[in-house]
């Protein structure tokens, strides 16, 4: 097996609006219970895949509660929703920026902003 990689080039994303689709959606608990959105856009001739995350608790004023209802999924107390099957394939618009990592903060990084992630059309 190969172990040699090849370098590449950072990716820069230009700070606006962009419209993609939902191409994968995981679940993490530990340490945390986090909901993992991967949208896949077009930048600039290059197919790109960004990561948007939210605690996965799920109530009619949580973040992903009110991403759910945004989309159009009805709340209902004590009810159950499929959440990868809901979200899964959707068409997309959302708004980027980029800002410098906590680690070193020259150096940038692509992020959908929060609360910005809505339904196309």
């Amino acid at each position: 097996m190969n172990m040699k990689h090849k370098w590449k080039k950072p990716i820069v994303v230009l700070d606006g609006v962009h419209a993609g689709k939902i191409v994968q959606v995981d679940f993490e608990e530990t340490p945390y219970e986090y909901t993992r959105i991967y949208v896949k856009f077009d930048n600039s001739g290059e197919d790109i895949i960004l990561k948007y995350s939210c605690p996965t608790n799920l109530s009619e004023t949580s973040k992903l509660g009110q991403l759910l209802i945004s989309f159009g999924i009805e709340y209902q107390a004590d009810g159950e929703v499929d959440i990868r099957e809901e979200l899964l394939s959707k068409e997309v618009v959302f708004q980027t920026q980029m800002k410098p990592s906590s680690k070193n903060p020259k150096l940038l990084f692509a992020e959908i902003i929060d609360d910005t992630l809505k339904l196309a059309g």
